[in-house]
């Protein structure tokens, strides 16, 4: 079994979390691809492998870096090369024994990157569009998060879309809110909330963003109508504060 697009996964932040990396990384090939060949999958397999087929540097870059879409302006620079080559990349994580965690693999593409472009990064802080997620006045108490009493850690995607949760930081769930099949943009934990909180969360994304093979419910909720009425939480638009990023320096391998 092989998954597609490891950074595309829905539990991808929570993960990176519990993860230790692997020492060493072993680059098999990186050509560039055929000009009028087809795009195959990009996937990971046992034994730590990844194999990505049609990837520029610059969408390298951004999946190491776990940018989303909605994030455009915050990995910039380089030759327009960048944005427009197309490369094959086999590679492989010695001793990795199963398929890649979403930590190791986003590690591992930053040090590809590294080492067969002479990427050189800087990166600066900087307000950006995004969200603050906040508690709902109007919605006290809150009516579906509640207080970790030593229930394990979970974070699973139901279809329809259904986020199951336990053991959960406000911190975590920001962070992760940003992904495309949530909202696609930073979030910044402004709860005040400490601790961990298990809740369970149900709505509707987009049709393009689709976490799961079943269609939602007809009447499920957009995702901020489901914080407020689920969770007593609310997604304030505004500036955040994140890490902008300049590639510097690249090469051809």
């Amino acid at each position: 079994m092989t998954s597609r697009r490891p950074l595309r996964l829905a539990w991808i932040i929570l993960l990176s979390v519990f993860v230790a990396f692997p020492q060493e990384f072993e680059v098999g090939v990186v050509k560039p691809h055929a000009s009028g060949a087809p795009c195959g999958e990009s996937n990971t397999y046992p034994g730590g492998r990844l194999v990505l087929s049609c990837f520029t540097v610059y969408q390298i870059v951004r999946e190491a870096l776990d940018l989303q879409p909605g994030q455009p302006n915050e990995l910039t620079g380089g030759p327009d090369w960048v944005r427009t080559e197309l490369w094959d990349v086999s590679a492989r994580a010695a001793g990795e024994a199963g398929e890649l965690a979403p930590a190791i693999y986003r590690k591992m593409l930053l040090k590809l990157a590294e080492e067969q472009f002479h990427l050189k990064l800087t990166s600066r802080k900087q307000e950006v569009k995004g969200f603050a997620l906040v508690i709902d006045r109007k919605s006290r108490p809150r009516p579906g998060l509640v207080r970790n009493s030593g229930a394990p850690y979970r974070f699973d995607m139901k279809p329809g879309i259904t986020l199951m949760a336990q053991r959960v930081s406000m911190e975590v769930f920001a962070g992760w809110l940003k992904m495309p099949m949530a909202v696609g943009q930073r979030v910044e934990d402004k709860t005040g909330l400490p601790g961990q909180y298990d809740f369970v969360l149900t709505w509707a994304p987009d049709s393009i963003q689709r976490a799961a093979d079943a269609p939602p419910p007809n009447d499920a909720p957009t995702i901020f109508t489901a914080l407020k009425e689920q969770l007593g939480l609310r997604l304030r638009s505004g500036r955040v504060l994140a890490d902008v990023y300049t590639i510097e320096g690249v090469q051809r391998p």
